[in-house]
């Protein structure tokens, strides 16, 4: 070849060896590209295998007494042992509460009939489940010196909007005066309305279990008002979705007979034992021990057709819920 061959197969030597780098780069890329698809697709066959495991139901509840057992109920495997599995999450708002399930976060709630019926008819999928001791307490702030609901006259209530509260506000109407009014203020917190209460920030309020424990603690007034005011009306609610589930279908009835051995294990000694953690949930620290468990923990029972007359007249009388409603399906029947 002579000179002239040793120059071309330098050349082509030279052309080479810059094509092997780019070709080695080249082969880098495509590798970590399939690399990188192999791992995109771990999480989404993960996903899919919890989704699929996952049988566990949430409740949304409210840090009162009568959402206790069902915290226990849940805490301490009892609906485990009946074949449901369920978490629960303590909300301080019953509006929060009813919104998690209509948001699909929740299964089921603490509520009451009245919202129930408000939100069947504005078209969303909940049922009334069953029926607790939920019990309602009007508690006057200490600056008032007043001792029964007539002194009310002119004051400010704090309550929930079209829920049992409101309809306990009707009752303090109905002993006022003539030409006497209450104002009613929505907030929906029962922790918020507790603190307002203790800040002055509000003159009345209708406070649950131990919200109401708490209050008269620090000196404020309950008024005397009939528990059996607001009796049959709270309690829980679940999402209609439960219904159409072949899995659930059969085991609702399962969430009444867990609340209730939850309520034969508290009632069992005179006082409350319970975790750290359940009493600062509950805002049972400074109280438990003034808490006399067979006088506060009932058990839930099936709700009554009776109430659901009573919820529906209410509602139409206020005009919150279409003329067409009915409220035949306001509670869950077997």
């Amino acid at each position: 070849m002579g000179i002239l061959g040793c120059f071309f197969f330098l050349f082509i030597f030279k052309k080479v060896n810059r094509i092997i780098p780019v070709f080695l780069i080249v082969l880098l890329i495509l590798s970590a590209a399939c690399s990188r698809k192999k791992t995109i697709k771990t999480p989404a066959k993960t996903e899919t295998k919890v989704k699929a495991d996952s049988a566990q139901l949430v409740f949304a509840v409210l840090p009162t007494l009568d959402c206790l057992p069902f915290y226990i109920a849940a805490k301490q495997h009892i609906y485990d042992s009946l074949g449901i599995h369920v978490n629960v999450v303590v909300y301080r708002s019953q509006m929060d509460a009813e919104q998690s399930v209509l948001k699909g976060k929740s299964d089921g709630c603490a509520t009451d009939m009245f919202r129930v019926g408000l939100l069947q008819s504005q078209k969303e999928p909940i049922r009334f489940l069953f029926t607790t001791n939920r019990e309602w307490q009007l508690v006057a702030n200490k600056v008032l010196r007043i001792s029964n609901i007539e002194q009310i006259n002119d004051r400010m209530i704090g309550v929930t909007r079209n829920s049992s509260t409101d309809y306990l506000c009707d009752f303090v109407v109905s002993h006022l005066k003539p030409n006497n009014q209450i104002l009613r203020a929505q907030i929906n917190s029962v922790v918020v309305r507790l603190q307002m209460l203790e800040n002055n920030q509000i003159e009345t309020a209708f406070l649950p279990q131990p919200m109401a424990f708490v209050a008269c603690k620090h000196g404020h007034t309950v008024l005397p008002l009939s528990a059996d005011l607001c009796k049959g009306f709270c309690g829980f609610a679940i999402s209609s979705r439960l219904m159409k589930s072949p899995e659930y279908r059969n085991k609702l009835n399962v969430f009444l007979e867990g609340y209730n051995i939850a309520v034969e294990r508290l009632t069992k000694n005179d006082r409350l034992s319970l975790q750290p953690t359940t009493l600062q949930n509950f805002l049972l620290n400074d109280i438990a021990d003034s808490i006399v468990t067979h006088k506060v923990f009932k058990k839930a029972t099936s709700a009554s057709t009776d109430k659901v007359a009573v919820t529906l007249k209410w509602l139409q009388q206020r005009n919150v819920v279409r003329s067409t409603y009915r409220a035949d399906t306001l509670l869950y029947k077997n």
